[in-house]
């Protein structure tokens, strides 16, 4: 195994957790009540879908938001999976986007 494809996977894994901890933190900012079997999930379109079901309006950049389901693969698959594959362009745009994501979010919440 080559190991930059394995240090992709780590990269886009972590790059999972980071947007995950960025939609959780304004859930639990938004909600009074938070159903936890809801919140402790991995998928980002799930909490997405959670979030509107509470009549909570996310703020996620449109590159996250349109990728929501395959950056939820990489949770999963870029820690467990060596076969896994992501492309380092698409790691670095989704770099950008979750560093600029986190910058807007930061304004809002101290």
């Amino acid at each position: 195994m080559k190991l930059t494809k394995y240090l992709r996977g780590q990269c886009g894994y972590h790059l999972q957790q980071a947007c995950e901890k960025m939609i959780k933190l304004q859930l639990y900012h938004s909600l009074i009540t938070v159903d936890y079997g809801k919140i402790y999930k991995h998928d980002l379109a799930d909490l997405e879908s959670y979030a509107r079901s509470e009549g909570v309006t996310l703020a996620i950049p449109k590159y996250i938001a349109d990728r929501l389901a395959l950056i939820s693969t990489w949770e999963a698959e870029g820690c467990y999976d060596t076969h896994f594959v992501v492309r380092t362009d698409t790691l670095k745009r989704c770099l950008e986007e979750i560093n600029k994501w986190y910058d807007s979010l930061k304004k809002n919440y101290k």
